[in-house]
């Protein structure tokens, strides 16, 4: 049975409690799994055939993904390291899917142990962070249009969930469950663009190709 801890301390995974099944993510996970089948492609999509790429047909990504889910000591290892829960979607992930190295962009970042690219969640959360003041985002819905901020600033508990390229990165905003693209656009300037009102939501666009449009 899946599960998922509610926060009962924000900067420590000690007072965490079990929660209700997920049971509402199991059809979300089994499209999710049909789409790798059915696409005969369990890798990153920028480093896929759909890319032009040219993939052997012997290549294993054809057939599995590159890491397996994530086992329970390794998601509370990253929540250690984080000092906050995971989201319950994507712990859900980690869990029954893969510890990353598959989907939008180059890949959804593992947590620990798991696919890292340019770094796991975990690595990249503590760079980002590294130096600068944290900050909460504003209350209202920041849309599609463009909010801007300054390189010495920094969401809490921001988590990089994929890169695309060219300076720009998405981002699950953990208090409030959004999903932005950030982009350095500038000297010392953040762009950032919200991207789905959701985790479920990111997943579902990138299921309908709709995180290129």
């Amino acid at each position: 049975m899946w599960v998922f801890y509610t926060e009962e301390n924000r900067h420590g995974i000690g007072m965490l409690r079990k929660g209700r099944p997920l049971e509402q993510y199991r059809e979300l996970l089994s499209i999710i799994r049909r789409k790798c089948a059915e696409d005969q492609w369990y890798g990153v999509d920028l480093r896929g055939p759909r890319w032009d790429h040219i993939i052997q047909a012997d290549d294993p990504l054809r057939k599995q993904f590159a890491f397996p889910p994530a086992t329970e000591a390794q998601l509370a290892a990253t929540e250690g390291a984080l000092g906050f829960p995971l989201p319950p979607l994507l712990r859900t992930v980690y869990a029954q899917i893969a510890n990353g190295g598959f989907g939008p962009g180059y890949g959804l970042r593992g947590a620990m142990d798991g696919f890292s690219g340019t770094g796991t969640i975990v690595e990249t959360y503590w760079w980002s962070a590294e130096g600068r003041q944290l900050i909460e985002l504003p209350a209202k819905e920041i849309g599609s249009e463009e909010f801007r901020f300054a390189s010495s600033l920094w969401p809490d508990r921001f988590l990089s969930l994929c890169e695309w390229g060219c300076n720009s990165e998405s981002y699950l905003h953990c208090p409030t469950g959004r999903v932005f693209r950030v982009a350095s656009v500038e000297d010392e300037v953040f762009d950032m663009r919200q991207q789905a009102a959701t985790l479920e939501e990111w997943l579902k666009a990138w299921l309908h190709n709709e995180l290129y449009s």
